[in-house]
């Protein structure tokens, strides 16, 4: 249990680092505005949000890092079946969590704000499936001319509520997952796979609220809800290694030599 330790305070890094994203927002008082203007950092963004965009984009993304974290880990506890269902275990259950929050909620997307603006009424829009959204987004857009066409056709496909953010539970939570298991493994790697983690994962929020996808609430709860969710796994896969260690490291009982009275 002592590498648990270290691993709860490599996470708490992780959980802090990626949750200075939001805070720092509320503290500059920064919000999406409709008349903004996008560039090429924008769009670079916008490629690192797509990494995250379901479901085709973010199961490439998933079994990248699945397939090069079994490779990185070598232990047999570590083995690749383990570290799948891991991965399907834990971003199952925050995307589902996600969901489930999202149709309780029904808190539109800042950028919906913009379409407000523009004649769209909201309780109708919601009323409609996906796809219809899509086209009414499209049709609101047509003689636009601030938005980029990239982000017009990302606003069509994401047109479900905002809170919370599922993009940045799937990138916060995979920053969880590789910290984690490379501090079971001690890997040497494990400081720089964590600083690359956090870049990719904090930019990932970035992009959220700086495309008009998200509110910073949306990604500080989405934040806060994966922290507990990977210790308490990782708790219980040190707990595991305890008892596996236990089982079979345990002393084999010594024989009692037994003398025959005559």
């Amino acid at each position: 249990m002592n590498n648990y330790k270290t691993l709860a305070r490599n996470i708490s890094i992780v959980f802090i680092c990626l949750l200075l994203i939001p805070i720092t927002t509320w503290l500059i008082d920064w919000h999406w505005q409709s008349g903004q203007r996008y560039g090429f950092f924008d769009h670079l963004l916008f490629i690192i949000t797509e990494s995250g965009s379901a479901p085709y984009f973010a199961l490439i993304t998933s079994l990248v890092l699945a397939i090069w974290l079994s490779m990185r880990c070598k232990l047999l506890k570590h083995h690749w079946v383990v570290i799948f269902l891991s991965v399907f275990l834990l971003q199952g259950t925050t995307q589902v969590i996600k969901s489930t929050i999202k149709t309780l909620w029904e808190e539109p997307r800042p950028y919906m704000s913009y379409m407000v603006e523009k004649g769209v009424e909201l309780e109708p829009f919601y009323e409609l499936s996906r796809k219809e959204r899509g086209v009414v987004i499209q049709k609101t857009l047509v003689d636009d001319k601030t938005t980029p066409q990239w982000l017009e056709q990302h606003w069509q496909k994401e047109t479900g509520y905002s809170f919370p953010s599922g993009h940045t539970m799937f990138a916060v939570m995979w920053a969880f997952i590789i910290v984690g298991f490379l501090t079971r493994e001690k890997d040497s790697k494990t400081p720089l796979a964590m600083g690359i983690m956090i870049l990719w994962a904090g930019l990932m929020m970035i992009s959220r609220i700086r495309l008009g996808m998200h509110f910073p609430i949306d990604l500080f709860v989405s934040t806060l809800i994966g922290y507990p969710i990977a210790l308490f796994f990782f708790y219980f896969l040190a707990k595991r290694d305890t008892l596996i260690d236990g089982t079979f490291n345990k002393p084999a009982p010594k024989k009692q030599n037994v003398t025959q009275k005559n």
